[in-house]
């Protein structure tokens, strides 16, 4: 399904118009009252879950009852890690790491202090290889 609109949506959920976009029952979580607020923006279906279900949670769940679209030229590739650059502080202390990815795009994350990784922009941004 290649067409589907925020209104498209909706519809198949039961949801209520709200503003301009709609409201209805997140299928990420068990919802009693509709907390996804849909819209069509630039040819684009945006999803936001106010009950905090996070961005992947709603969209797998919305592609699972078939009412996600696809991007244009169909499903999106998935990304794979090209490259790491490693940020630091003064005393050569991990920042945070700007990833390159394949297809090419860039994000930045850091350390989450248990082994694992933040997916957000550090506060304090450096010079790459400041020391």
């Amino acid at each position: 399904m290649n067409s589907l609109t925020a209104a498209d949506i909706a519809r198949r959920l039961h949801g209520r118009k709200s503003g301009d976009g709609w409201m209805v029952r997140c299928p990420g979580h068990s919802d009693q009252d509709p907390s996804l607020s849909l819209r069509y923006h630039d040819g684009k279906v945006l999803a936001h879950c106010h009950a905090g279900c996070d961005q992947r949670t709603v969209i797998e769940a919305l592609r699972a009852l078939g009412l996600w679209p696809e991007r244009a030229g169909g499903p999106s590739r998935q990304r794979v890690i090209s490259a790491t650059y490693d940020y630091t502080d003064e005393t050569g202390q991990l920042l945070y790491q700007v990833v390159r990815t394949d297809p090419k795009a860039f994000y930045q994350r850091r350390p989450d202090g248990t082994g694992g990784w933040l997916n957000k922009k550090s506060d304090r941004q450096v010079l790459y290889r400041l020391v």
